[in-house]
Order: structure tokens, then sequence, then C-alpha cells
């Protein structure tokens, strides 16, 4: 196990203690869509326009790296999603069958964002997964 799987376990038991503290159902909001793929052709699917947007509607209120302290509500310090770059490395290299850490946390686990918040619409974490099946496009 490399040193981003161990993060992202130890953030994934975290977050479900956190979660099951608060009485919260732990698995309500898994996607239950297909595993995604980079279509032959490759994805329209950019930063600017897909993911970027996502990442700002649920995860820049805590990932950002302008944010520090009890502003960042338990998220890693080197977990950033507020531009491309920093989301490239928080989530680590992704491509065929490894989709990274976001993958696990918003579609696998149901974590993030935590339940407390809106959650991405099943086609939103759709599109998401593609743009991150894809090698995460600039």
């Amino acid at each position: 196990m490399d040193g981003l799987e161990r993060r992202t376990d130890r953030l994934a038991r975290r977050a479900a203690t956190v979660v099951a503290a608060a009485g919260l159902p732990l698995t309500a909001c898994v996607y239950d869509g297909p595993e995604p793929t980079c279509p032959p052709d490759g994805t329209p699917l950019t930063w600017a326009e897909d993911a970027g947007p996502f990442y700002d509607r649920y995860c820049t209120r805590c990932h950002a790296s302008d944010l520090e302290g009890m502003a960042r509500q338990g998220a890693p310090a080197w977990a950033d999603f507020d531009s491309y770059a920093a989301a490239v490395t928080s989530n680590g290299p992704t491509g065929p069958g490894d989709l990274g850490s976001v993958w696990q946390q918003v579609a696998v686990l149901g974590t993030m964002p935590p339940n407390t918040w809106v959650r991405p619409t099943s086609g939103e974490v759709a599109r998401l997964g593609e743009w991150l099946a894809c090698g995460q496009p600039e």
C-alpha cells in the first residue's frame, strides 16, 4: 500500500466514523452507475468546463489551498482541488483501472462530500468518472 492509498484509507475511516457518530447513513449516496471508462476517441470533458466546476461546487469549501486549520473542516492539508495542478496532484495519476482517491471517496465509499451537504447527481459523478478515466485532461 503506497502513501496515497494509506492516506485515502485513513481519510475514509475517519469520514465513516464521523458519519456513523452523526447517525447518518454511510452508503446512502454511493454511485451505482457503470464503472467509468474513457471513450475510444477520448473525452470532450475538460478541467475548465467540467471537473473544475464539479470541484468548486462540491469540494473546495474544505479542500482549497487558501484554507487553513479549522476552516478546512478536517480536510488533509495535502488535498486541494481549487486548481488543475492541485487537483491532479491530490488525486494522483488516473486512467483505466485507477480513477484515484476522488473516485474512491465520491463514488465508491460515498463519503465525500459529507452527507450533510448537497450531493452530486449520478450524472455529475459519471461525468467526473469519465474525466478521471481519461487521465484528467486539462
